[in-house]
């Protein structure tokens, strides 16, 4: 490995191993089912082994990392039906924040998921920019639900379809998924609907879980390692 990772202020060596390869994860450098020598990852990091086999482990109980007897760590591989059920409890979860994002939405609050959308429609042809916009606008509805406990648990149900989501739309090069269209939400956001939002958003998470687990299964992307 030869980048050169910043160390954040105040955090301990293995808060910084654990951000790291998580985000090595999260944009797809460290690719599912990819092997993680924690001697290799230390050495990059100036670290000792020990702050990175924790962080491994902090990572396994996010499910990111997969620690397996007498494997190691891997980067958690899973099966169509896994990465299904997952997208269906993140439709459950969204879709309740949806609903306390438009029961309490304010001028403000819609200004931002504006400017949000505009800014993604600005990104058509620049896929990482639109990713990236694309999780702030989906983060926007979790945080504006002021559901805090719901919102940590949308974060990681998210993050663990991420980097299937990112291959699906760097393998087809095209944004949006098939009937996911974001203005759709925000027009029934503006009208101040909570639960035609509710089942919006339900829809939206939806529309895309068939669409990501066969592409997997069709590039056999979750093979078991």
């Amino acid at each position: 490995m030869s980048e050169v990772y910043t160390s954040m202020d105040g955090a301990t060596p293995q808060q910084q191993a654990g951000n790291y390869v998580r985000e090595q994860i999260l944009t797809g450098r460290f690719p599912v089912g990819m092997r993680l020598k924690s001697e290799e990852i230390a050495q990059t990091l100036g670290f000792s082994r020990m702050p990175v086999r924790d962080a491994l482990q902090q990572l396994h109980s996010e499910g990111l990392v997969s620690i397996r007897p007498n494997r190691g760590a891997i980067v958690t591989t899973l099966t169509g039906d896994e990465i299904r059920e997952l997208f269906e409890i993140r439709a459950v979860l969204e879709g309740l924040a949806a609903f306390h994002c438009c029961a309490n939405i304010t001028a403000e609050k819609m200004a931002r998921f504006d400017t949000l959308l505009a800014s993604m429609n600005q990104a058509i042809g620049d896929t990482q920019r639109w990713f990236d916009l694309h999780e702030s606008f989906h983060d926007a509805f979790a945080e504006a639900s002021g559901r805090q406990r719901l919102h940590l648990q949308i974060r990681n149900a998210r993050r663990a379809v991420l980097p299937y989501v990112r291959q699906y739309i760097v393998t087809y090069n095209h944004m949006e998924m098939p009937n996911s269209g974001h203005d759709i939400l925000i027009s029934i956001l503006r009208n101040g609907n909570p639960n035609l939002m509710e089942e919006a958003m339900r829809h939206h998470i939806l529309a895309a879980a068939d669409g990501v687990a066969n592409f997997l299964r069709e590039h056999n992307c979750t093979d078991r390692a």
